[in-house]
Order: structure tokens, then sequence, then C-alpha cells
């Protein structure tokens, strides 16, 4: 079993059909696991990043924009992918800026490798 993998851009168009695929990217603890009781069990995640990717969804459909990312999340991916600031909401700990993932960063592999080069050479 093989999995192709696909590029972010192709992800990044606007479908010319009605149904919309929108995802909202979040950093942040949750609990998740099979909660109820013996006869009935479900599936569940909980914990603040779940309420703020559940907001940052509903967003993504009244901007019309397609992934939305928080802050943590644009920290981490931010020399991976290009973001852009589209709005900012309230959070429990106060505002908070909220990103459109744009694209992946185009790569070029003979300067990725002077890089590391030089990184080597500061070690040594």
């Amino acid at each position: 079993h093989t999995t192709d993998t696909v590029p972010v851009d192709s992800i990044m168009e606007r479908p010319t059909h009605s149904h919309l695929l929108h995802a909202a990217l979040c950093g942040g603890e949750v609990v998740c696991g099979n909660m109820g009781s013996a006869t009935l069990q479900t599936f569940t995640v909980l914990g603040p990043a779940v309420g703020a990717a559940f907001r940052l969804n509903a967003l993504n459909k009244v901007l019309g924009t397609r992934a939305l990312a928080d802050a943590s999340v644009r920290q981490s991916a931010q020399f991976t992918f290009q973001f852009r600031v589209v709005d900012r909401i309230q959070t429990s700990s106060g505002n908070s800026l909220v990103y459109e993932l744009q694209s992946e960063f185009k790569r070029n592999s003979r300067l990725d490798e002077e890089w590391m080069y030089a990184l080597k050479d500061q070690e040594q």
C-alpha cells in the first residue's frame, strides 16, 4: 500500500464544485479517547484547542478561506509554509491573530546544502 503526497498548493486551489473542505489548525493539549458507558461508547476529543479549532472552522466559512491556523501553528510551521494574517479573534487568554495557510515554501536544495555546511563549520 503506497501513499501519494498532495502538494499544499493543489489543496489551496479554489474548487469549482460546491463541496468545500475547510481545515482549522490549532496547537494545544487535548484529551482524546473512547468515552461513555459499557453499552455506548464514542471517540471524542476535549480541550481548549478543540474549541478554538471549531471557531476557526466557522470563520473559514465566513471568510471563504480553506485553511486557517492559530498563532502556535504558525510559529511551528513558519519556515515550511507561508501564512497571512486574516483576522483577530477573542480567546480565553485574550486576542489572538488568525492566519490563512497560503502555500508551501519552495525549497532550493543547493541553498539548503550551503546552510547545512555553514552550520557544521560553526560547530567546529
